[in-house]
């Protein structure tokens, strides 16, 4: 590679990242052991993954060791429709004297959701590692775990919500 293709790819990757609104900041700090899930995700963000909200999103009742769980209602087709997503993090994990990633990967938990949700698909563009459950999908990036899952909505949805999440902030 020469001098003048090297500062080509140079630039065009700071050109990215300044376009993007990027800032680098975490939108989940992983040391915290609650967090508002509803306030991770702007009203344009929702809106540009499911449409139009029928409604305020909405604090959900997390299972433990999950920081926080957020529900957005809209129409999918004319129809009452959810996405929920939960949120954990290494310091919600501590209570359960395991990390997110060993939660992540326990086998009879693995077992069990592919039991009642039907075998997963890998996912590779959301997180290090992500399955898909048919509208439910597990992906964790570091020690942060997620769960999207959505009633009347579709994969695309879910995943485009997992990535939400785990971008940075925009300022």
């Amino acid at each position: 590679m020469n001098a003048i293709s090297g500062r080509r790819i140079a630039i065009a990757l700071v050109s990215a990242f300044v376009l993007c609104g990027c800032n680098g900041k975490p939108r989940i700090n992983g040391e915290v052991d609650t967090l508002d899930v509803c306030e991770q995700v702007t009203a344009a963000e929702a809106e540009r993954i499911i449409g139009s909200a029928t409604g305020a999103p909405e604090a959900a009742p997390h299972e433990p060791g999950f920081a926080g769980a957020c529900d957005w209602q809209f129409n999918a087709n004319g129809t009452p429709a959810k996405l929920s997503a939960w949120v954990m993090t290494k310091a919600s994990a501590s209570n359960l004297a395991t990390t997110p990633t060993r939660w992540f990967e326990n086998e009879p938990r693995l077992g069990e959701a592919k039991a009642n949700l039907g075998a997963p698909a890998r996912i590779r563009s959301v997180g290090d590692v992500a399955y898909l459950y048919g509208t439910t999908l597990f992906a964790r990036q570091g020690e942060t775990v997620l769960i999207v899952r959505t009633d009347r909505g579709n994969a695309a949805q879910i995943e485009d919500f997992a990535r939400t999440l785990f971008s940075p902030k925009k300022n």
